[in-house]
């Protein structure tokens, strides 16, 4: 099984647009491999523009660390199945992946970033591995600010949600610092 990323020439402004497509390979006459998708089809590929594949157990794994095969195709698959589940945190080691999930429905906002939800990442933070969230990288910095100062890198492009992501990790650390 292997998972791979192809440009199909689709650009999107100057950038080209990659595809994700998971597909089995067999060897054919002198060697040559060919892939056949997940829906059948047989295509030609170069052995170079095929990346491993993941078990199917990690296809959701909180920590892209842990992946078997870590490339950028098993990460964009993990990224995607991630957001899929509505999961927009993964991790990758000590560092945060957030996707902005645009959602405007009060409940799920409620459930994700409330008092509530504080309250269970300062419990759940004090676990060895606590889930991906923003609250528990504010918690990991409040700790450690107990004894240096600390500083959190907000990166993204326009609209990926650098603002929002700032607004809880502030109202975390705020909340966390005032009680």
């Amino acid at each position: 099984r292997f998972v791979r990323a192809h440009d199909d020439g689709e650009a999107d402004g100057e950038r080209q647009l990659l595809h994700l497509c998971e597909c089995t390979c067999e060897r054919g006459e002198g060697g040559e491999l060919r892939s056949r998708r997940a829906d059948g089809v047989k295509v030609r590929v170069p052995a170079a523009a095929l990346s491993g594949a993941n078990p199917v157990h990690q296809e959701a794994i909180a920590d892209a660390a842990q992946l078997s095969h870590l490339n950028e195709p098993s990460l964009l698959a993990l990224v995607r199945t991630r957001f899929a589940q509505r999961d927009i945190y993964s991790r990758s080691g000590r560092v945060l992946v957030a996707l902005n999930p645009f959602e405007s429905d009060p409940r799920w906002l409620e459930q994700t970033y409330g008092p509530q939800a504080i309250e269970e990442h300062r419990r759940s933070s004090s676990s060895s591995s606590p889930p991906p969230h923003v609250y528990a990288t504010a918690y990991s910095v409040y700790l450690a600010s107990a004894t240096r100062n600390q500083s959190v890198v907000i990166n993204g492009e326009s609209g990926a949600g650098k603002t929002e992501t700032c607004k809880h990790l502030t109202r975390y650390l705020t909340d966390a610092g005032a009680g």
